[in-house]
């Protein structure tokens, strides 16, 4: 996936072994690294994520059931 040894990551024989031995998509994994990564380094641990400007509304429509609570799901930040 970095070094370009498939194609496409999806084309990547280890894709489906990392899916399948981790639960995640390996891409969206290495992009949570990659924010982490620069978030700690680079800035000092001084960005920090702001909160979604609609989070009243999202969450008056989960307690309607009309959204989802959340995934939920473990990834490599938080296993």
């Amino acid at each position: 996936m970095i070094h370009g040894g498939a194609p496409d990551v999806y084309d990547s024989r280890k894709y489906g072994l990392y899916y399948e031995k981790f639960g995640q998509n390996p891409t969206s994994e290495l992009e949570l690294v990659a924010a982490e990564s620069l978030r700690k380094v680079v800035f000092g641990g001084a960005l920090e994520e702001h909160p979604d400007p609609h989070g009243a509304l999202i969450a008056k429509q989960q307690a309607k059931g009309r959204l989802p609570r959340g995934t939920g799901a473990t990834t490599i930040l938080n296993s």
